[in-house]
């Protein structure tokens, strides 16, 4: 058995990639340190070795993603076989990565989710169709575990489906909502109460109210049954819990003037 001592730590050890990085010019064609000592260095300098990596990326990199390209199948086939000695490993690395860098992964999967939608809905319904069973049971204890989680879901998909069903424009996230709650205090907008909050159309569906942060303010259940399909200037001076001054808030956070939309806050 071939051995090598590292010139830093001077610790004899088996000759192998397992121990030292490849090198060309090395002795047995591995490098002089061993890599325990390069991981070393590279944590306590780690700015000036992220720094001298960019820096040889950039000046090879033309030959690097020819090179890559040539050598696709084999360098994927490399990929796999390392993660299926040791998975968790991996999981590992990715899911840190991704807790470093969501806005980048988002917008990652997003272009592969674009590049690759006819193949993934195939493989999904193809999915649902051989665990049909395992998916209900799955989604019933789900459900069971996260009742508040699920009520806000099922509210978003039967929103979802008016709009469709009256051709209306959709387009409110997560982040949306959270601004309009913090906006009004996380209150009733209507009469200022701290209950739970519903996704309240301003306008209602049934008179072509979209569900756009130009269409929505939080209130409370009794507030928005109360409302339903009418309109607010028809409903809400006349409703015991009336303010002129939380009148004068939700129109300007809609940005009416004379019972006029203005500006779109989109």
């Amino acid at each position: 058995m071939k051995t090598k001592v590292c010139t830093k730590c001077e610790v004899e050890k088996e000759a192998t990639n397992g121990f030292f990085a490849k090198q060309k010019s090395g002795k047995y064609g591995l490098t002089s340190k061993c890599k325990d000592c390069k991981k070393v260095y590279t944590e306590m300098n780690a700015e000036k070795a992220a720094s001298y990596k960019r820096n040889w990326y950039m000046r090879n990199k033309e030959r690097m993603l020819s090179e890559a390209k040539e050598h696709s199948g084999e360098i994927n086939e490399q990929r796999r076989k390392r993660r299926a000695s040791d998975h968790e490993k991996y999981r590992k690395i990715e899911k840190e990565y991704r807790d470093r860098n969501p806005d980048k992964k988002k917008e990652k999967n997003k272009r592969y989710y674009k590049k690759h939608k006819g193949e993934l809905l195939r493989k999904c319904k193809i999915y649902y169709q051989e665990n049909t069973d395992t998916i209900k049971k799955r989604t019933k204890e789900w459900a069971k575990n996260n009742p508040e989680r699920n009520k806000e879901l099922s509210s978003l998909k039967w929103h979802k489906y008016r709009s469709k069903k009256e051709k209306l424009d959709f387009r409110y996230t997560k982040k949306d909502w959270e601004t309009c709650k913090e906006h009004f205090d996380y209150r009733c907008a209507y009469c200022n109460k701290k209950e739970d909050l519903t996704r309240e159309h301003f306008v209602p569906v049934s008179k072509e109210g979209e569900f756009t942060i130009n269409n929505i303010i939080p209130a409370c259940g009794s507030c928005n049954s109360s409302k339903g399909n009418k309109l607010f200037h028809e409903w809400y001076p006349s409703y015991e819990h009336y303010s002129k001054k939380r009148e004068k808030q939700i129109l300007k956070y809609l940005g009416y003037n004379n019972n006029i939309q203005q500006l779109s806050i989109l």
